[in-house]
């Protein structure tokens, strides 16, 4: 059983996924979004080709826990993805700062500007498997 879990975004969308021991998250290459749907199908077959069981979604909630606008878009997006992976659990996580905790873990290893925009969605996906791992 394996777990993916996804930072989503507008332009790109953070991949991570367990070890067979649920105890580790590993970053997997981001996804690029656009408009023509190719991204659910990426996660489709990445999903087919991994066995996954559940899936991990982090929904961004402002900092009093209320849900805007990316949250609406976040549900909309699963909503899609389910339909084309009716047998996977969706699990919705509180994502509040995993991208300032990767954009700082990033620049403490003295990542530059191009580096941290390239890592910052992969690391954010990582810390929001590692969230749910660490409360089940």
């Amino acid at each position: 059983m394996v777990i993916l879990a996804l930072d989503f975004g507008d332009c790109r969308i953070g991949v991570a996924v367990t070890d067979p021991s649920h105890k580790i998250a590993l970053g997997l290459p981001t996804i690029q979004t656009d408009t023509c749907g190719e991204e659910i199908d990426k996660i489709k077959k990445l999903a087919l080709e991994r066995n996954v069981t559940k899936i991990v979604i982090g929904l961004p909630k402002h900092k009093d826990g209320t849900l805007g606008q990316m949250a609406r878009k976040t549900r909309g997006f699963v909503k899609k993805l389910k339909r084309q992976l009716p047998d996977v659990e969706f699990i919705f996580v509180d994502e509040r700062y995993t991208s300032v905790r990767a954009n700082r873990a990033l620049a403490a290893m003295n990542a530059n500007r191009n580096e941290r925009k390239e890592k910052v969605d992969r690391l954010s996906a990582q810390f929001i498997l590692n969230r749910y791992l660490n409360k089940t």
